[in-house]
């Protein structure tokens, strides 16, 4: 499963660099997380409580950065298993640039899931998925006072048809965590 998204912060990218680095700014805005640790500069472990229909489980995640030219971008590396529900794993792109006291940060994502959660559903996996990283991104850009995206909803996300992917804990990375956590 793919996502992408664009998001336009009042804020210098710095900034927004900073916050996106911040252990307690990212725990903050993740759905259900309930633990992320710092292991190193480009290591993190987080624990996530996801709830996907039927399925039930904490995921314990790890989350790696890698490629990071800071202020500008970096890739997030997630993978999260949930015992007998399962486990899910991805890859989260994040990108800020920086224009006319602005920063858009763009972020795209790639997952997979497995096991009971590859059962869930793609419908089911899709809106469950959506909902925690549109959360999440509306949380963490509403304190820049950002609370819309730059692009409208018709174009913010692509799905593809392959598996669907990721558990709570991936999205964390993703979306950065999540989606994207680092």
């Amino acid at each position: 499963m793919e996502l992408a998204g664009r998001y336009q912060l009042p804020e210098e990218r710095q900034i927004i660099w900073v916050a996106l680095n911040d252990v307690e700014v990212l725990k903050q805005h993740i759905a259900g997380c309930e633990k992320l640790d710092k292991l190193a500069d480009d290591r993190f472990e987080a624990l996530i409580r996801a709830k996907m229909g039927p399925v039930n489980a904490l995921f314990k995640t790890t989350i790696e950065l890698q490629d990071i030219v800071p202020p500008e971008s970096y890739t997030l590396v997630v993978k999260g298993q949930g015992g007998s529900a399962g486990m899910g794993e991805g890859t989260a792109k994040v990108n800020l640039t920086e224009q006319d006291g602005f920063t858009e940060l763009a972020y795209s994502v790639e997952l997979n899931v497995y096991g009971k959660l590859a059962q869930v559903g793609s419908r089911l996996m899709k809106s469950t998925i959506n909902k925690l990283s549109d959360e999440f991104f509306r949380g963490f850009c509403a304190q820049f006072g950002a609370a819309t995206e730059s692009s409208p909803p018709a174009t913010k996300r692509s799905w593809s048809k392959a598996a669907i992917v990721a558990v709570g804990a991936t999205i964390v990375a993703l979306i950065v965590l999540w989606i994207v956590v680092n």
